[in-house]
């Protein structure tokens, strides 16, 4: 089944489970998710706030979801997971906030900036949001598709 027809038949499920069933994995618990996020997310701050033993534990049991194989397809699986689960509950949210996911994209984007870092070493800042919402180039978000089919599904708008 299709990521827009699993949204549809569940639209009160989280985005990160509906993705992690279509991904053929079992178990996967959305707090477990959210706290490798927290931990590992290059913009989220780590420090006496982050709890690394609990983060290790939660990549544990995702290895465990995925197979118990600490591999790299496992790491990808995991990756794709953390990368997507905050950014669509959060395009979900604005979704239903703005009408649509297309007036979210422009006016709320999930992701609102992206850091490049410059040949010189200086750190970039780039916004985010209308058709630059999943990135551009070579650095476009490889989900795109997936992403708008999911939240639209679960808002029970035609997929894109």
């Amino acid at each position: 089944m299709g990521l827009f027809r699993l949204a549809a038949a569940n639209p009160q499920v989280e985005p990160v489970l509906l993705l992690a069933e279509a991904m053929g994995l079992t178990g996967i618990r959305a707090e477990t998710v959210a706290t490798v996020a927290r931990a590992y997310h290059p913009h989220t701050a780590t420090g006496p706030g982050t709890d690394q033993a609990a983060a290790d534990r939660a990549v544990a049991e995702l290895v465990t979801c995925c197979g118990r194989r600490a591999d790299e397809r496992t790491a990808a699986r995991i990756c794709l997971l953390v990368q997507s689960a905050e950014a669509t509950a959060a395009l979900r949210a604005a979704a239903r906030e703005h009408g649509s996911v297309q007036a979210a994209l422009r006016l709320a984007p999930p992701v609102r900036h992206t850091r490049r870092i410059s040949p010189d070493g200086a750190e970039l800042l780039l916004e985010l949001g209308g058709d630059l919402a999943f990135g551009a180039g070579a650095h476009a978000c490889p989900g795109r598709t997936h992403a708008l089919a999911m939240v639209a599904g679960l808002l029970g708008e035609d997929s894109p």
